[in-house]
């Protein structure tokens, strides 16, 4: 039996009543389970709790790898709800496939097996990397089919590593994302109804993309979506995580 929030996404996106039926729920937990307090990495905890305010469990609908319309959560920012609802409405009217949207609390808070799973997610606590929190553990950023678009680094001796291990990026394969790509656009895009505009991490190490990074030459994230502009500092965070050295 649906619920009352799962038929208000339905409606939202679109889906008639007579299709109800044969959707998929691929996460229906409540927000504490979500969130998940318990799975929470020691080392993190203090933190997260600092955060735990700011997070928001929200319902959103998708098409899935079996054509199929699937519900599932993500966790996010709460300054971040109307933008990925308008974004998950935009995939779903363009019928870009999601695997599934399951918050990573559900594997520990452990990103490799989440990846490994394809689960697009949001909110994941993790360490100070280069003197800033991962916008993850800020809850402002989403992951989106991480196997088919993984994380891909080329290092000065020509070495490429792909994280996750095994996965292979194709610009053709179902729910890959590209520069060109209809659903990039729209995460890029700004507007009443489609929210604010986020920056794309697979446009990384294109110079041709983003010269001001030139130094991130053969670095690629082509699962990863951000805030982009001038209101990503405008976002509330509590200041220990917000803190830049």
């Amino acid at each position: 039996m649906l619920t009352r929030s799962q038929l208000q996404v339905l409606q939202d996106y679109g889906v008639a009543p007579s299709g109800f039926g044969s959707v998929v729920v691929d996460s229906n937990l409540t927000p504490d389970q979500a969130i998940g307090d318990n799975v929470v990495p020691p080392q993190y905890r203090e933190l997260h709790r600092l955060m735990r305010p700011h997070l928001r469990v929200m319902t959103v609908g998708y098409r899935g790898y079996d054509d199929h319309v699937h519900l599932g959560q993500l966790v996010i920012h709460h300054d971040l709800v109307g933008d990925m609802q308008a974004k998950f409405r935009g995939m779903f009217r363009q019928g870009f496939p999601i695997q599934a949207v399951v918050p990573e609390s559900q594997v520990g808070y452990d990103d490799e097996a989440s990846m490994l799973r394809n689960h697009t997610s949001g909110y994941r606590p993790g360490p100070m990397i280069n003197g800033h929190y991962d916008d993850h553990f800020k809850a402002i950023a989403v992951d989106i089919n991480p196997y088919t678009n993984p994380f891909m680094v080329t290092d000065d001796n020509g070495v490429t590593t792909v994280d996750p291990p095994g996965a292979h990026y194709d610009p053709a394969a179902k729910g890959a994302l590209y520069r060109t790509s209809p659903t990039r656009l729209l995460w890029h895009a700004s507007g009443p109804n489609v929210g604010r505009s986020y920056g794309w991490a697979g446009n990384w190490g294109d110079p041709q993309a983003d010269p001001e990074e030139f130094y991130k030459i053969g670095y690629f994230d082509y699962q990863h979506f951000y805030p982009a502009d001038a209101w990503y500092d405008s976002i509330p965070l509590p200041a220990a995580i917000k803190v830049q050295l």
